[in-house]
């Protein structure tokens, strides 16, 4: 019945990380996009000694190990440890027991990750407080450790709605329930109606014209990577991005200037003088799915670290355990891995274009090749995000292993994802992190490879 509708909500309020993450995620300044946040290292605190069964003080075995690189004893660790064999897998350990100097930890992980927000107890607003000798983690700017929301365009997160979503409204006549079905999914609709024939459907072209051929194929690749799509769905949803799609091209300065897609014109060091460089919706399609799947954590530190407090015990005064807190929990960073592995496979299946008609013959074949160079960054900016990610989620569980010592969380505090994946230094403090993570074991546990 009619009347005035007092109420309007979704039937379901939840909310995933990944999409808090995205609705949070201003894009930083330049000057704060060249902020590098200096490591920070715990005072390690010894604790007294234990047994251990795998420290040797016997002279040759650190001798004989040196026949064996640290490289090969670290990598079959994390060979073991990606594979999920026990850590020993293909480890000899040699030397007679002994008693060994027993550390405390000087990190431990926080329960409470960073999807919501990081604590401010890593601010730069947190007052200074006297704690003697103690060192202090590098302090983090609010918008490092709060990001905050940004309007978005519903394209940009369209993969991240459900395709159909309930309301519920309430007047007069009592409760009422209705269906909405967001853009993506229609055009899913619209493709599976279609089903071979969806290149060629005219509905399905529909979106292309209302969109623009960017934004569909943009879809059509969303389509291909999402796990609620069907087989037929994905293989349907590639066919209609390759039809529909313009093709690379290189234009002259004077079409340039009256080119309807001057928006999608860009410089390149390859094109010939006077000469523009316009990739194809493909192309431009497969950066705006990346970077809507990058967009969740790319400005994000990876991992915060705050140093612990004096607390006293006896007549010493010794630092707690540093607070370390993961941007990503592991469900959250699976979330966002597995759409990213898919796209991966979408990229191996693209088929290379006939050749096309262009402004000359000869610009036809050079426009191709600018295009390939410009996939191939893209693939390799797509595998080197996706290898930080699963390495961060071998780190978080190779810390809590006892056979292995403690990862260096330090060494990447307040690092945006960005940084670890894009730059040097980031890669170096990467490059850190697993040298002495591998070092720490040998020297701790005397082993070689068997």
């Amino acid at each position: 019945s009619g009347g005035r509708v007092w109420s309007i909500e979704p039937s379901s309020s939840s909310q995933s990380q990944v999409m808090n993450l995205a609705l949070n995620s201003k894009t930083p300044t330049d000057t704060e996009l060249n902020y590098i946040v200096p490591p920070y290292i715990p005072p390690k605190k010894e604790k007294g000694f234990s047994k251990s069964s795998t420290l040797s003080t016997d002279k040759s075995v650190v001798s004989a190990s040196q026949n064996r690189t640290i490289s090969s004893v670290g990598f079959q660790i994390f060979t073991n440890i990606i594979l999920g064999r026990p850590v020993g897998h293909g480890i000899k350990v040699e030397g007679p027991t002994v008693k060994s100097l027993e550390r405390e930890p000087s990190y431990r992980i926080s329960t409470h990750s960073g999807s919501d927000g990081f604590s401010l107890s890593a601010a730069d607003i947190v007052p200074q407080i006297k704690s003697g000798s103690l060192t202090r983690s590098a302090r983090l700017s609010p918008w490092l450790l709060h990001p905050k929301a940004v309007p978005l365009s519903p394209l940009a997160l369209q993969h991240l709605e459900n395709r159909e979503t309930t309301f519920l409204a309430l007047n007069v006549g009592g409760i009422h329930s209705y269906q909405s079905v967001s853009l993506l999914g229609r055009f899913s609709k619209a493709i599976l109606a279609a089903g071979v024939n969806a290149p060629t459907d005219p509905a399905v072209g529909k979106f292309f014209e209302d969109h623009g051929q960017d934004e569909g194929c943009a879809m059509c690749f969303m389509l291909a990577i999402l796990p609620s799509s069907s087989n037929d769905l994905r293989k349907w949803a590639l066919h209609v991005a390759q039809r529909n799609s313009n093709h690379a091209q290189l234009l002259p300065s004077n079409v340039i200037q009256s080119s309807p897609y001057r928006r999608a014109i860009k410089d390149d060091p390859w094109a010939p003088v006077g000469y523009g460089f316009m990739p194809s919706a493909v192309c431009e399609g497969l950066y705006l799915a990346l970077a809507r799947l990058l967009r969740p954590f790319w400005y994000k530190p990876a991992v915060v670290v705050t140093e612990g407090r004096l607390v006293k015990r006896g007549a010493k005064l010794l630092p707690t355990a540093a607070k370390v807190e993961l941007l990503l929990e592991d469900y959250t960073l699976q979330e966002l891995v597995r759409p990213l592995e898919e796209l991966t496979h979408v990229l191996s299946r693209l088929p290379v274009f006939d050749n096309v008609p262009s402004v000359r013959a000869e610009d036809n074949d050079l426009a191709r090749l600018i295009e390939t160079r410009v996939m191939h960054s893209l693939c390799r900016l797509l595998t080197r995000t996706l290898q930080l990610l699963k390495l961060l989620s071998h780190l978080r569980r190779a810390d809590s292993m006892p056979d292995l010592p403690e990862v260096e969380w330090g060494l990447l505090h307040g690092i945006r994802f960005a940084q670890l994946v894009e730059t040097t230094f980031g890669q170096e403090r990467v490059e850190k992190v697993l040298n002495k993570l591998v070092t720490s074991t040998e020297q701790t546990t005397g082993v070689t490879s068997a």
